[in-house]
This record gives C-alpha cells, structure tokens and sequence, in this order.
C-alpha cells in the first residue's frame, strides 16, 4: 500500500470543480419541440378527462399518438444539433473580482437572487468556464447570436453553481447499498459472520447519510 499524501501534496494535486451541460444550436428546433410538447400534455389532459375510467398511466387515442410521434421526430432531428460542454469553476480571486465589479440590478429579480448581474456572467464570465471543447471568439459569437436565450440562462445558471454553493462531504446512497450487497453475495457461506446491519433476511441497512442537497440558484 502507497503512503498517504502529505497535507500538502494534497492541496497541490487538488482540483477545481467541473460540471457538463448539453446546450442544443438548432433553437428554432428546441421552440418547435416545446410546442409540441406541451401540445401532446394538453391532449393527454383532455383525454383523461373525457374518460370515465381511464387506465394506469392514461388514456392513448389516435391524437395523442399522432402528437407523441410529432414529438420524437423533432427530438430525432435535434439529436445531431448537441453541443456537449464541459464548465471549470474559476479561481476565487477571478470570481471575487467578478461579483464585485458587476453587482445585481435592482430591477432584475435574477439578479437579485444570484447576488450579481446575471447578463453580465453569461456573456462576459461564463465562456472563461468552459474548458472542453475550445471555443473561440468566433464561436462565442455565433452561439450568442443564435442559441435561445433560456438556454444561454440555463448554461449561465451552471456556471454560477460551480461557485456559489454550500457543499458537504459527497456520499451516495444507493452506492453503498449496491457494494454492501457485493460484500454479502462474496462471503463465504456458512462462516459464522453476522451481517453487517445485524439483519436475519440478510439485506443491507439504509444509508444513514446526513448529506444535504446542494444550494444553486437556477436562473429561470
């Protein structure tokens, strides 16, 4: 076994947080696609009114299903038109310098409850963020010229997450069930050992994590 690292070495080897987000280019595509949709919700709505017993899930008619394959062409045609990126919160001081040079607008309510001028992150902070692909001025241009605005406030809300947020040690749940039940199905049968929650059925006990949700405020 490896020795530990220094205090030090860790601080060195440490990294600043990264998160991905999906922005679609074909904006007249991603309007066309929320009609539609909301479309295909009014008709579902409709549908189950109109029934005197509908069945789990709904009642199907031959509108809803015409309007359900409406929706799936459009999101077959968009499915060529993602742009995957990746965002790396910047360093303090840049984030610091950033808040304090473009306060929030007191008539913006974005602004307000971000604590700082929200059309200002997303044109002149956000691009710094991301890191993957490379993005010139040019393409900047370009998806600022042709990208939905929710979009653009979309990506700009994750890129605001990446430095505004209260964050406790990371712990997921589901995971330590799933290698609780490796460690049972490997033992040897007939050991003598008990398992580990003391149980008789020999299932894991639920995570008792006190990891609360992250903090971010979306812009909407």
């Amino acid at each position: 076994m490896s020795e530990p690292l220094s205090v030090k070495d860790r601080i060195k080897q440490a990294h600043r947080p990264r998160r991905p987000h999906k922005i679609n280019l074909r904006g007249d595509l991603v309007a066309k696609h929320e009609i539609a949709n909301n479309e295909l919700t009014d008709l579902l709505n409709r549908e189950e009114a109109s029934t005197a017993q509908p069945r789990l899930g709904g009642v199907t008619t031959t509108a809803s299903m015409e309007k359900a394959a409406q929706v799936k062409a459009i999101e077959a045609e968009m499915a060529d038109w993602w742009l995957e990126l990746v965002l790396e919160a910047r360093p303090w001081h840049e984030w610091a310098e950033f808040k304090s040079a473009n306060p929030p607008r007191d008539d913006d309510q974005i602004d307000r409850t971000a604590g700082v001028n929200f059309d200002a992150l997303i044109q002149n902070f956000m691009p710094r963020c991301v890191v993957e692909p490379a993005l010139d001025d040019e393409d900047w241009e370009n998806i600022f010229a042709r990208c939905a605005p929710g979009d653009l406030r979309d990506l700009g809300g994750t890129a605001f997450g990446l430095h505004e947020r209260s964050l406790d040690i990371p712990k997921s749940p589901m995971a330590s069930v799933v290698m609780a039940r490796h460690v049972d199905a490997s033992a040897p049968h007939g050991s003598g050992e008990s398992q580990s929650d003391g149980s008789t059925d020999g299932s894991p006990s639920s995570s008792t994590s006190t990891t609360r949700p992250m903090k971010t405020v979306k812009a909407s």
